[in-house]
């Protein structure tokens, strides 16, 4: 009950009790006062009653004496006028029934009016030979009784509703601030920290108010304290300070965990960008020059790769760079790296050789023998060695290995009609793979993955086909026809389940898919409380605004959302404050060896703080081994997936 309402009902029984009690004093009074004039009123008349009939009394003139009677009490204001000689006897009996009208009888009833008799002595020369006996009527004086309680309780009631409405305007005016208190420890839980301006005047009001600033500010310190301090961390431990790439202890980690993930990767490629004579420069130069080209080389680096969002770059040594570029064919890896070659010469001005740069790179595919890493790395070199004995700033990329069988190297027109019949034909198969609960070991919902039947009958991986469509501008249509098959088949087997789906970068920022995939979850209400959509940190980093639009738009319809692959990018982490995300999904190269790996365990411990300070769920992927489960579980993290704890199925 809020608080107006209790005071309400505080006042109302206030004004109750003030009612009755006032009531009840002026009824007595009034009740007194007209009882001493109903006597007073009786009295007087069989006083004079009493004087006009004794000569008729002498005489014996009873009709005269009964003509005289019946005047006065058929005026109406007497109960009862009785004649009675002085021994007892009835002479004259007047008596009228008490009737009362435009009184309820309840409350007649309820309160007793007295009439008291009067009497006088009617005298026949010095004896006394009768009495009259005179009683008022009531009904005037209970009429005079009601008429007076009725406009008592009508002035009460005006007066309560003015002062009740009084009251609420008032205390809605006092009170406007406790409103914005409330709004402001609402909005406190919704991982927003507004401070009040208006500050009330009375005094306290105006404390709670201050107080909540102060909390509030506190509480965004806080966060944005231990933020800044994760993010410095992570900066400290995984990126270089030169050019604010991931360093060669985070470049270790991505590329075994490319290697490893064979659920998730199944083709990858490594290139190695060496930057030729960087200790001549630094020697004859400086090291400012030498640092202007290692950052001229990172800035091409980075835009020959706009197209590839899921690329990962380090800077692996002083001179050299290195490039993992997950779920990619041969021919695109070989053609990214003569397009960095072909850039990187372009538009430097700190160094007057045009031979600047040298690329190797090793591509290969989890469908040929087991990758090793110390194997790719040396197929790397290999590479990088023999572009160094070609021509200026050549590029090189080898093959893990060099026969070709399957069909993740079609061509790009045989690509295209193999999506564009997959798109059309809905050709998709799901299969998914349980995220538990660690709090009490329970699924909370299932990711979902998507594999496409090939011309030949062949099961693509959608780690293989989606990285096509994303380079042909497939995405939102290839999204949407996944999603509408998926629903289907989710509405056809009546499962009660939740899934996480995927949502490529590109989708979500498409606006027509967007708006159709609103419109197609709004029509699909029952659906949409069961999906978690996922995407990467890309999506946010590009455009916070644009996707925080989008994950309350659907919020809406009861749709939760993720972000997978969380802790890749050296961005700020404030933006999570201002999202409502439902789960963040921890890489997994800082999940897989978190076991014995301590800047990864304190770096996870810090970010699940952050994340729960903001009522984020935090799930570690790649789980594959029991001691990483048992340390994510120490550290408080909320769930896990991957191979430790169950496979991937068919849905």
């Amino acid at each position: 009950m809020t608080l107006s309402k209790q005071l309400i009902i505080i006042i109302s029984i206030v004004f109750a009790i003030l009612f009755v009690g006032t009531l009840t004093v002026s009824i007595n009074n009034m009740r007194t006062y007209l009882t001493q004039q109903l006597e007073s009123h009786a009295q007087d008349t069989a006083s004079s009653l009493g004087l006009s009939l004794a000569p008729h009394f002498k005489s014996k003139d009873t009709a005269l004496m009964n003509s005289m009677i019946d005047a006065i009490f058929d005026r109406g204001y007497y109960r009862e006028v009785r004649l009675v000689a002085i021994n007892g006897t009835p002479i004259i009996e007047r008596k009228s029934p008490v009737k009362i009208e435009n009184v309820p009888a309840w409350f007649i009833d309820s309160i007793s009016l007295e009439t008291p008799e009067a009497t006088s002595t009617i005298s026949s020369g010095w004896r006394q030979a009768a009495r009259i006996h005179v009683r008022s009527h009531p009904g005037y004086a209970y009429l005079e009784l009601w008429r007076n309680t009725v406009e008592t309780f009508n002035w009460f009631l005006l007066s309560f509703v003015l002062a009740i409405i009084s009251f609420v305007l008032i205390l809605r005016y006092i009170l406007l601030p406790l409103k914005l208190v409330e709004q402001q420890a609402i909005s406190i839980t919704q991982r927003e920290f507004p401070i009040l301006k208006v500050i009330p005047k009375t005094r306290e009001l105006k404390r709670v108010v201050i107080a909540m600033n102060k909390m509030s500010g506190k509480v965004k310190a806080m966060l944005t304290k231990q933020t800044d301090t994760i993010e410095r961390v992570q900066k400290e431990a995984y990126a270089d300070k030169l050019t604010g790439l991931a360093n060669r202890r985070s470049f270790d980690m991505e590329l075994e965990y490319t290697v490893n993930a064979t659920n998730e990767i199944e083709q990858a490629a490594l290139l190695f960008v060496r930057i030729k004579g960087l200790l001549e420069i630094n020697n004859e130069k400086g090291y400012q020059e030498g640092d202007a080209v290692i950052k001229h080389v990172a800035d091409v680096i980075k835009r020959c790769l706009d197209n590839f969002p899921h690329a990962f770059i380090a800077r692996t040594s002083g001179e050299q760079f290195g490039v993992i570029l997950p779920n990619v064919v041969f021919d695109d890896s070989n053609e990214l790296a003569n397009e960095i070659a072909y850039q990187i010469p372009l538009g430097n001005t700190t160094q007057a050789e045009t031979d600047i740069c040298h690329i190797g790179g090793a591509w290969y595919s989890q469908q040929s023998d087991k990758i090793i890493i110390p194997d790719l790395l040396s197929k790397a070199d290999l590479a990088l060695r023999e572009s160094m004995n070609q021509t200026p700033n050549s590029s090189r990329v080898l093959k893990m290995d060099d026969e070709d069988t399957s069909q993740l190297n079609y061509g790009a027109q045989v690509w295209a009609k193999t999506l564009r019949e997959g798109i059309e034909k809905q050709q998709f198969r799901f299969f998914q793979q349980p995220i538990i609960s660690l709090s009490n070991d329970k699924k909370i919902h299932n990711e979902v993955f998507t594999k496409m039947l090939s011309k030949e009958g062949d099961l693509v991986s959608g780690m293989n086909f989606i990285p096509m469509a994303e380079k042909m501008g497939l995405m939102p249509v290839l999204d949407k026809n996944i999603i509408e098959s998926f629903i289907q088949q989710m509405k056809e087997k009546s499962s009660n389940e939740s899934y996480s789906l995927n949502i490529s970068p590109s989708s979500f920022h498409d606006k027509d898919f967007v708006q159709w995939l609103f419109q197609k979850l709004q029509s699909e209400s029952e659906v949409a409380e069961q999906l978690v959509l996922e995407t990467s940190e890309y999506v946010v980093s590009s455009n916070i605004e644009h996707f925080k639009k989008i994950v309350s738009d659907f919020h809406s319809l009861g749709c939760r959302f993720s972000l997978d692959h969380f802790g890749t990018a050296f961005t700020p982490f404030g933006y999570l404050h201002d999202l409502k995300l439902d789960y963040i999904k921890i890489y997994g190269g800082l999940v897989n060896g978190v076991s014995e790996n301590k800047d990864n365990r304190f770096f996870i411990q810090s970010l699940n703080q952050i994340a729960h300070g903001l009522d984020i769920e935090v799930i570690g992927e790649f789980v594959e081994k029991e001691e990483d489960f048992i340390v994510l579980k120490e550290l408080g993290i909320n769930a896990v997936q991957g191979y430790f704890i169950g496979q991937v199925v068919e849905y």
